[in-house]
């Protein structure tokens, strides 16, 4: 056996550091352990261990995977985690489309024990204002009485920060996309590469839902070749989402980091544990706020839409002058799209009301804005939504 196979043997038993108040050797058989791994091009000929990776995830339930290359990759993993234990049968789904702007693509997926049940592939984040390098993913899984829709997502890296706050800053509208899918489903679990840490600014989560981070900003995710380096992976999920009862990272570097980072993955692992014999979908509990906003643009907010009338309001609830010159209103059965004027600016307190359809028809006046004399809503029910000039949402109207 050469030094490298040593090295990567000697790394196999894992060392685990908790964030949370369960240790991981105290999981039952009522609690599900799930996980987010970058697979670090898992399917490529690069001189993976893909044994060793499998001992790294065999004892979770369900792990979410970023970097996948392609199926085989992942089918090499699923035989390697069958292999380990006959009492655990791991399946896997991956997405049905690479995703990525240029030549570099990747897929996501998904391996799981026979206990995990996947439910629906729900598919990508439709992204029509091409925020994202990489759009997220999302399937709905069931676990005993637990059911929960986990959305995995790879960051953008590169040179440019601003790109990466770009697109953690518009992670709501990923949310709000899964979420009013299935009102019924409360419980979105993002997770992840995000290449940020959770307490960079641009993650405004919180505001909608109590949303928090599993995994604490001082927690290094990342593998460098001398020790850990960032905390770029985490999973997200509501304050609602009463299952969740810990979380913690999995360290199976052993100190070879620059062994491992290349032979297995330069991240390590993320997990939440949830209590799998409850199921809180369906109760009471309702999003903490349903109007989409950000403190960073003065709270500007859809106050209203007739549908029948054909107006709608927006107003500032900050108590600052806000300039919404060249924002949008899209009413998204039709894909019609309202652009501000240049020089709208709105008062504290301050609304204005855009006109259509018969509406349309009247003059302009202080306070009024005309989009067309043409019919935009549907009567029966059409979402509207609100974006700034960078395409982040800003509130949304469901019907």
């Amino acid at each position: 056996m050469n030094r490298l196979k040593k090295l990567t043997a000697i790394m196999i038993v894992c060392i685990v550091v908790f964030t949370g108040i369960i240790s991981f050797a105290e999981v039952d058989e009522k609690q599900v352990t799930i996980a987010s791994f970058n697979a670090l091009h898992l399917g490529w000929n690069n001189n993976k261990d893909i044994k060793s990776m499998a001992e790294v995830i065999k004892d979770f339930d369900i792990v979410g995977l970023e970097e996948v290359m392609n199926k085989e990759g992942v089918e090499q993993l699923v035989k390697s985690l069958n292999d380990m234990n006959a009492e655990k049968n791991w399946s896997y789904h991956i997405s049905d489309l690479k995703v990525g702007r240029g030549t570099y693509k990747e897929y996501y997926a998904y391996v799981f024990t026979d206990e995990v049940k996947l439910l629906s592939a729900v598919g990508f984040y439709p992204d029509k204002q091409d925020i994202f390098e990489r759009e997220p993913y999302g399937a709905t899984f069931k676990v005993n009485e637990f059911d929960f829709t986990l959305v995995l997502f790879h960051g953008i890296y590169g040179k440019s920060k601003s790109q990466r706050v770009n697109e953690v800053s518009n992670l709501d509208l990923v949310y709000t996309y899964f979420q009013e899918l299935d009102t019924m489903e409360n419980d979105i679990l993002i997770a992840g590469d995000f290449n940020l840490p959770a307490d960079n600014l641009a993650f405004d989560l919180e505001y909608i839902d109590g949303i928090k981070n599993a995994i604490d900003s001082d927690i290094k995710t990342t593998i460098g070749t001398k020790g850990l380096a960032s905390a770029y992976d985490n999973i997200f999920y509501s304050k609602y989402t009463d299952e969740v009862k810990g979380s913690g990272v999995v360290n199976f570097t052993r100190n070879n980091h620059s062994i491992v980072r290349k032979t297995i993955s330069d991240h390590i692992p993320v997990y939440i544990l949830a209590d799998s014999t409850v199921d809180d979908d369906g109760s009471n509990k309702t999003m903490e706020s349903t109007s989409i906003t950000s403190t960073r643009k003065g709270n500007i907010v859809m106050g209203s839409k007739n549908n029948f009338s054909e107006e709608v309001v927006i107003t500032n609830n900050s108590s600052e002058i806000v300039n919404i010159s060249e924002w949008q209103i899209v009413s998204e059965k039709g894909n019609q799209t309202y652009y501000f004027p240049q020089e709208t600016t709105l008062s504290p307190g301050a609304s204005v009301v855009v006109l259509s359809g018969k509406r349309g028809e009247e003059t302009e006046e202080k306070g009024k804005l005309i989009w067309t004399s043409k019919y935009i809503w549907n009567n029966n029910g059409d979402p509207g939504a609100l974006y700034d000039t960078t395409g982040k949402l800003i509130d949304r109207i469901a019907n």
